[in-house]
């Protein structure tokens, strides 16, 4: 099917743009700040986004005792509730970024 369009296009001699995302990457490596500035933009409630902050400098406890806060590496993670939502919320403002900056 793409072939056809490919040729079909060529025929016609119009430009063809394609873009490959890899989506297993894009989702390991979305910067937490950069989520959060758009769950802000997006008008997600003050609590959730906090929440969310929480979640980034987590802390244990280890036989009753408060551990020292450690960072998690990774914003999303594929098997977390909410993962797909927060990437899809992600990938909108990609596209709408994308739309702004091509008028």
């Amino acid at each position: 099917m793409l072939r056809c369009i490919l040729e079909k296009l060529y025929e016609l001699n119009l430009d063809l743009h394609l873009l490959n995302i890899d989506f297993k990457q894009a989702y390991d490596t979305i910067n937490s700040t950069y989520l959060h500035e758009i769950l802000k933009e997006f008008r997600i409630p003050k609590k959730l986004v906090n929440l969310s902050k929480m979640m980034q400098d987590s802390k244990g406890k280890i036989q009753g005792q408060l551990t020292e806060a450690f960072g998690i590496e990774r914003c999303l993670r594929e098997s977390d509730a909410l993962s797909t939502t927060v990437f899809n919320i992600v990938l909108e403002k990609v596209v709408r970024n994308r739309h702004t900056n091509r008028n």
